[in-house]
């Protein structure tokens, strides 16, 4: 591979070393936010205006606020709603187009809207004493998945969480017509450090991750280690380069 080539491979193989991690943020963020949504509407609550059903989850603090949350491509159900239309009778006001989140809810009912005086259909009642605004990271990645753009931002980063790795021994056969264990050991960090994304936002949250899959996650660096190691291995040494291409190239040169 003349020396322009290996540049520019090189260089592809950085842009998506950077690239992978930033683009799966959207996703990993989304799914470990299964309680936040975009306040649409809100307003004082009178408590006689509710069911007794519900004025018994109440605590003695007043006034009471309603939240209107919209959440896109909610993660709530197993249905594929593209969005999910909550009330939220908190403590807290919060004004139209924040972002926020609620924390151990006292109760989530499933109710007819028209007993309500919310003048709004909604699928949900939640009732929540803990209701904060989202900001830094989860803020940013967030407000783009509720942007006029948001529905595609989500999917292409979740293909990027579940395929992207594979970038790697894509680039080197593309480029080296061959793979190589390097890019190969790449393509497992990419998906050990999505995972260990995972575990971060998921902890923030209170969401239990399975035993595995935590320890999948911590790997990462072992697995960048040995990548780089193995790519000074099969570029930098004789004896590298003749075993990478006898085992990917059955004996055959470029």
């Amino acid at each position: 591979m003349n020396s322009l080539r290996q540049l520019v491979f090189f260089a592809i193989v950085a842009m998506c070393l950077i690239a992978h991690p930033v683009l799966t943020l959207p996703y990993v963020i989304h799914h470990n936010l299964p309680n936040a949504g975009l306040v649409v509407s809100s307003g004082s609550v009178n408590d006689e205006s509710l069911t007794p059903d519900i004025q018994r989850y109440l605590g003695m603090s007043i006034p009471h606020y309603y939240l209107i949350l919209r959440q896109a491509s909610p993660v709530r159900t197993d249905q594929p709603y593209t969005q999910w239309i909550m009330v939220v009778i908190t403590d807290t006001e919060f004004k139209p187009g924040t972002l926020v989140e609620f924390q151990d809810p006292i109760a989530t009912l499933f109710v007819d809207w028209r007993d309500y005086p919310f003048k709004q259909a909604f699928n949900e009642l939640v009732i929540a004493d803990i209701v904060v605004e989202l900001s830094g990271t989860e803020a940013f990645f967030e407000s783009r998945v509720y942007g006029p753009n948001g529905g595609i931002l989500l999917n292409l980063s979740m293909a990027d969480y579940y395929v992207g790795p594979l970038i790697f021994p894509l680039l080197a056969v593309v480029f080296l017509r061959r793979l190589t264990f390097w890019s190969i050991l790449l393509s497992a960090w990419g998906y050990a450090f999505g995972q260990q994304l995972y575990n971060r936002f998921a902890l923030i949250h209170h969401i239990v991750v399975p035993v595995e899959l935590k320890m999948f996650g911590a790997t990462s660096f072992l697995w960048a280690a040995a990548a780089l190691l193995l790519w000074i291995y099969e570029t930098r040494t004789a004896h590298g380069q003749r075993v990478s291409e006898r085992v990917f190239s059955f004996g055959g040169r470029e």
